[in-house]
């Protein structure tokens, strides 16, 4: 017979969902009993042999007696227990990455992302196999409903839900989709196969049901949830492929719920990715146009849900939120449909390392295949009737965005894409206009939008505008210069500054106006009072004058009497003092081919002298070099050779 430490132990299923006792951190009732055990077993001594006898027969009952504790070393020990808990659970720092560890990181999230949304455009590709649509559509004669008329005479998302069904009917979900992810991807060949097996796994039975969609003639999407890295420092591809879904016994699940919050504490202190195999699924489903509506309906049939796209992230969980979903038509469009899928944006947000260059690597993609979606979408939907639509639907996903509610937690308004507490704000940062729209814990709200950004005069007078005279005295905020006592903000007089102190005035763009750029004296180029003119932007080239940048042009025009001022384009720091950056001159527009040409004259004589020069010099050379042999040869001739 098996002895009782080796007896598993069985539990009903009551035990399983039993929350109060998920909840007991068992390591610390062992420590308790622990510490009972040991005030107990060492109790005070005994002064009469009456009191022994009584020491002896409670030792040797089972049932221990309360009153022989020494609760004051129990409370000692647990005091004890408290502190070095408290101290091991102490939050170790954050790591802070340096500026090439960023840029790492920001590159791995960049290139996985791209090799994930390349696989899924092969994937839309393959749906539209001919041989594989002809396959699905005559499996569907083997039906009683007739798909066709179903969607001509009834609500189309009424006749998805009839498709999913029948396609579960007649398809299955591989048992094995977990661990066969790794051996092979997706062609066409395996969905030939998943079809002849009626079985396959959730990704190629999601593209199988996408071939349907484009064998019964309708406008569909794959759409994809991609996960790229988070890479963290120290941890690149590792972190992402530690752990594969297994098949575990009955009693582990009891541990593994019994242990939870523990293992989860333990693989947060160690900076640990999570494992949830939910994170090791392939998340693809379908997209179908309605045509009446003008609307794309949900449609995912390996979890049976049509039209509640806002059921799926929940699936996931928390831990898990869509951070991309893409969308790849059947002709090649693809659209960022992240919003509709996710319940909150600004936690997407958060995950989107890649948000404003994956948007660029989408319009390049769309404006590369133009050509082809045109042919494409000939015969089913003009192209401005496809365009319009688009333009409509990027318009319901920006709704989606701004329908969030308000964060619940001090955290939560840090980074959240709608609003802002004043605490949160940046030095060179101001609320204009400050409207609140809310309160959170008796602090008001305000809406990010009105978040504008600050700048010295200076600053501004570089970005093409100035600060009006008016508003000089009464600046957004002042900030204090603290060490960038060396920064452009001092190279100029403009800057206003507060009466006794040395903080910098900063002004918004509404206290601005544009600049104008002073007009030509009698074909004068204006100065400053060091004789220069600064040139930012184009905009502050005078009306009538030109730049030239090339070389030594500052000579030409002073040797022609031509008046001109050098062309002061920013600052740099020489030696611990901020010199001005020269860069060509200004001149009139009406001494410009005459200084063109004086410069390309200039260069030619310049070219010919570096000519001449180096022909000089290698006459001279061949020259010592001869006369060297003829030495030579001449020693040789009377002393023989050496």
């Amino acid at each position: 017979m098996a002895s009782e430490d080796d007896e598993e132990f069985a539990y009903s299923e009551g035990e399983l969902d039993d929350e109060e006792e998920s909840d007991v951190d068992w390591e610390d009732v062992g420590t308790l009993q622990d510490v009972c055990d040991t005030a107990t077993s060492q109790p005070e001594p005994s002064n009469s042999p009456q009191q022994a006898q009584e020491t002896s027969i409670i030792d040797g009952n089972p049932t221990e007696n309360l009153q022989q504790i020494d609760w004051e070393q129990v409370n000692r020990s647990l005091a004890e227990q408290d502190a070095v808990s408290v101290a091991c659970k102490r939050r170790r720092p954050a790591i802070r990455l340096t500026k090439d560890e960023k840029l790492r990181e920001k590159a791995l999230h960049q290139a996985h992302l791209l090799v994930l949304l390349g696989t899924r455009i092969k994937w839309t590709q393959l749906s539209r196999s001919p041989l594989l649509r002809g396959l699905l559509l005559s499996l569907t004669a083997t039906s009683d409903v007739d798909f066709f008329a179903e969607m001509t005479h009834q609500p189309l998302a009424y006749s998805l839900e009839l498709l999913v069904r029948w396609f579960n009917r007649e398809f299955r979900l591989s048992e094995e989709a977990g661990e066969a992810i790794e051996k092979e991807l997706i062609t066409e060949s395996s969905l030939i196969n998943a079809f002849f097996n009626r079985e396959g796994r959730d990704y190629e039975l999601s593209v199988l049901f996408a071939a349907l969609c484009g064998a019964l003639q309708l406008r569909y999407r794959l759409t994809y949830a991609l996960d790229p890295l988070l890479v963290q420092k120290g941890k690149a591809f590792e972190s992402s492929f530690k752990q594969r879904p297994t098949k575990r016994r009955r009693t582990q699940k009891v541990a593994d719920k019994l242990l939870k919050r523990r293992a989860s504490t333990e693989s947060k202190e160690d900076g640990e990715e999570s494992t949830d195999p939910v994170l090791r699924v392939f998340w693809q489903w379908c997209e179908v146009l309605d045509e009446k509506k003008k609307e794309w309906i949900h449609v995912d049939a390996v979890r049976r849900l049509v039209n509640r796209p806002q059921e799926v992230e929940p699936l996931r969980g928390k831990v898990a939120r869509f951070s991309y979903v893409v969308s790849i038509q059947d002709d090649g469009l693809i659209v960022d449909v992240t919003p509709r899928y996710t319940g909150q944006w600004s936690k997407s947000l958060e995950l989107r390392l890649a948000h404003s260059w994956l948007k660029q690597v989408i319009e390049r993609f769309n404006e590369d295949s133009t050509d082809q979606r045109v042919g494409a979408t000939s015969t089913l939907q003009e192209p401005e009737d496809e365009e319009k639509a688009l333009a409509q639907e990027m318009q319901k996903l920006e709704t989606l965005k701004l329908a969030e509610g308000m964060p619940s937690s001090l955290e939560g308004f840090k980074k959240h894409h709608l609003y802002v507490l004043e605490r949160h704000l940046h030095q060179s940062e101001c609320l204009h206009p400050r409207k609140v729209v809310g309160l959170f814990n008796g602090q008001p709200v305000f809406l990010r939008a009105h978040v504008q950004p600050l700048q010295s005069a200076f600053k501004w007078r570089r970005l093409g505008r100035i600060v009006k005279e008016s508003e000089r005295q009464k600046p957004a905020k002042w900030k204090s210069r603290g060490d960038d006592a060396g920064g452009s903000d001092h190279s100029d007089n403009d800057n206003a500054e507060r009466p006794g102190d040395s903080s910098l005035a900063l002004f918004g763009l509404w206290q601005t106006t544009g600049f104008e750029s002073p007009s030509l004296v009698d074909g004068c180029v204006p100065k400053n009072q060091y004789g220069n003119i600064e040139i930012w932007s184009p905009a502050h080239i005078p009306e009538g004058a030109i730049h030239l940048r090339l070389p030594r042009i500052d000579t030409i025009a002073e040797a022609l009497g031509i008046d001109f001022a050098p062309a002061v384009v920013g600052f740099e720091t020489r030696n611990g003092r901020t010199m001005p950056k020269v860069s060509g001159i200004v001149v009139a527009r009406a001494h410009e081919a005459t200084l063109l040409d004086a410069h390309a004259e200039r260069q030619q004589q310049t070219i010919e002298k570096a000519i001449a020069h180096n022909q000089k010099l290698v006459l001279k050379r061949w020259t010592k070099l001869t006369k060297r042999l003829l030495l030579r040869q001449r020693l040789e001739n009377d002393y023989g050779t050496v």
